[in-house]
């Protein structure tokens, strides 16, 4: 009840529908699920651009996130089960991803759903149907299934997470679990390590 605004940012078009924005020193970008676009602003609100994918951004079901590592943004074209990078001035770099159930690739209508940046640099996606959260480098490189469904409590929901000081914080309907991330145990990770992978250790 402390907070007081300071300001508003009206957007882009009516059909308009904003689902996640990721920040770098002199901009913010927002996911748009009802254009399927990117806006970008500055920290005063003045929109910049539009970016668009070159393969068209399908969002099926509000699965859009963006996060920023180091002034390159990645974003979830979860429709086309992809992760898509881009420069801080729009320019489209790589994309990776495909679909199946094995590690290293998504499943179902709408993954991956969320992303955060691990504490090492790299990419952590979360998905929903069979959820499991899972490490990719940021060229893309499939490092290993951090969490599977049955370590995370199962359901279908996809499992919210955020990196912070070497913690995973993940979570779920009525809890929040703190695991510690040791990036220097990451070089050993394989895709066959999801049960006892020794980047996963729980604190809480």
């Amino acid at each position: 009840m402390g907070g007081q605004k300071i300001g508003k940012w009206e957007a882009c078009s009516d059909n308009s529908d904003y689902c996640s924005f990721a920040a770098s020193k002199d901009y913010i970008f927002v996911t748009d699920a009802g254009n399927k676009n990117i806006c970008q602003y500055d920290k005063q609100g003045g929109f910049i651009r539009f970016i668009n994918s070159p393969e068209g951004f399908i969002i099926p079901s509000y699965s859009f996130d963006i996060i920023n590592i180091n002034d390159t943004l990645y974003c979830s074209n979860s429709g086309r089960h992809k992760i898509e990078s881009y420069t801080t001035d729009g320019t489209f770099i790589a994309s990776f991803g495909k679909t199946g159930t094995q590690a290293g690739a998504f499943v179902g209508c709408c993954n991956p759903t969320y992303l955060a940046k691990s504490s090492d640099g790299n990419i952590l996606t979360s998905e929903k149907g069979i959820p499991r959260i899972s490490c990719y480098g940021k060229d893309g490189k499939f490092r290993t299934i951090l969490f599977d469904s049955h370590s995370l409590g199962g359901g279908t929901t996809a499992y919210e997470m955020q990196v912070s000081e070497g913690n995973i914080y993940i979570a779920s309907e009525k809890t929040i679990s703190v695991y510690r991330f040791d990036p220097t145990l990451s070089e050993k990770s394989c895709a066959g390590c999801e049960a006892d992978c020794p980047l996963r250790k729980n604190v809480e």
